[in-house]
C-alpha cells in the first residue's frame, strides 16, 4: 500500500510539473502582415559611427510572410508605389531572401518584429540597419 501511494504521488508530481510548451518558432511567428514603423541605421566610416533614425507613416511599407514561403512587399519610395514578391525561408534566427540578403531576426514577439542586416565594405567600413515592424 505504501509503495502504491508513493508511486501515485510521484506520478502526479510528474504530470503536474510538465508544462505544455506553447513557444512558437520564428518561422511560425513571422507569418502574417507587418508594417514598417522605423529603422535605425549606423554607417561606420572614417573611424566613426554615423547614426540615423527614421520613423515611417502608416502604410509606407508592408511585408507579408505567407505559409507557402512567399514574401510580398508593398510600399512607396521616391518613384512612387512599388510591389515585389520573393521566396524566403527562416533558418533559426536567419531570414533568407531568395537571391538577395540574409537578415537576422533580432527580435520577434507578439506584434513586434526587428530585422537586422550588416553590409561590410572594408575592415573599418560597414553599414548596419535595424528595421522595426508591427503586426
Amino acid at each position: 500500500m505504501k509503495k502504491t501511494i508513493v508511486s501515485m504521488l510521484a506520478l502526479s508530481a510528474l504530470v503536474f510539473s510538465c508544462k505544455k510548451d506553447d513557444k512558437k518558432s520564428s518561422s511560425d511567428q513571422i507569418i502574417g502582415k507587418w508594417t514598417l514603423v522605423s529603422h535605425y541605421e549606423n554607417q561606420f566610416y572614417s573611424n566613426a559611427p554615423h547614426r540615423d533614425t527614421t520613423l515611417y507613416p502608416s502604410g509606407y511599407e508592408t511585408i507579408e510572410f505567407k505559409t507557402d514561403g512567399k514574401l510580398y512587399i508593398q510600399g512607396i519610395d521616391m518613384n512612387g508605389p512599388y510591389k515585389d514578391t520573393t521566396a524566403y525561408k527562416v533558418d533559426g534566427s536567419n531570414l533568407i531572401l531568395q537571391g538577395q540578403d540574409t537578415l537576422k531576426i533580432s527580435n520577434i514577439s507578439g506584434a513586434d518584429l526587428q530585422l537586422y542586416v550588416k553590409y561590410q565594405y572594408a575592415a573599418d567600413e560597414y553599414d548596419e540597419l535595424w528595421a522595426n515592424y508591427k503586426k
